[in-house]
């Protein structure tokens, strides 16, 4: 570790209260999901709000790519999963062939608004041994757009009381 990343390293105390704070701030969240019956897939729109917070640094203009990326994978998830699973070897085909179109387009960096890293993150998740053919993905979609929708809110909404604030402060400074 160098200097400049060991001075501004948290401390354990920083640490416990920013997850204090995160308590009051993702009970909301987990109730909706929980009054929408998709409490138990919501570790899938987790997926998107660390990707797009923790490594977008909750960028604006990576917030379509980060979410859609994320539905892709799903889809993707799921041909690999329910299709074959529904439609025998006609399904594992479209499955293979529909995995090696998007891998294609990943590798290639084409669509990226839809193939990219939070598409490649969903679906490792989307198509492991956890998620089966009976697995819930309309449920998992609804818990990705719920978790979207609240995450992209509470930065909208703290960009805007960010900027009131630098307004009043610019009037107050102006006076």
């Amino acid at each position: 570790m160098d200097q400049g990343q060991a001075s501004t390293a948290l401390t354990p105390l920083q640490t416990i209260g920013i997850l204090i704070a995160l308590i009051p701030g993702l009970a909301p969240l987990l109730y909706a999901g929980h009054v929408l019956g998709v409490g138990d897939f919501m570790f899938i729109g987790f997926i998107f709000v660390t990707f797009w917070m923790g490594v977008q640094h909750a960028a604006p203009q990576e917030f379509a790519p980060a979410l859609l990326g994320c539905f892709a994978g799903l889809a993707q998830g799921f041909a690999l999963k329910v299709v074959p699973a529904e439609y025998g070897t006609a399904g594992v085909v479209i499955g293979g062939l529909s995995l090696a179109l998007t891998l294609y387009l990943l590798i290639r960096k084409q669509m990226p608004l839809l193939f990219n890293q939070a598409f490649a993150l969903t679906l490792a998740v989307a198509a492991s041994f956890s998620f089966d053919a009976a697995a819930d993905y309309v449920a998992s979609g609804i818990a990705l757009g719920l978790c979207g929708a609240y995450a992209g809110g509470l930065v909208l909404l703290g960009k805007v009381m960010a900027a009131r604030k630098a307004s009043r402060l610019a009037a107050g400074s102006a006076a």
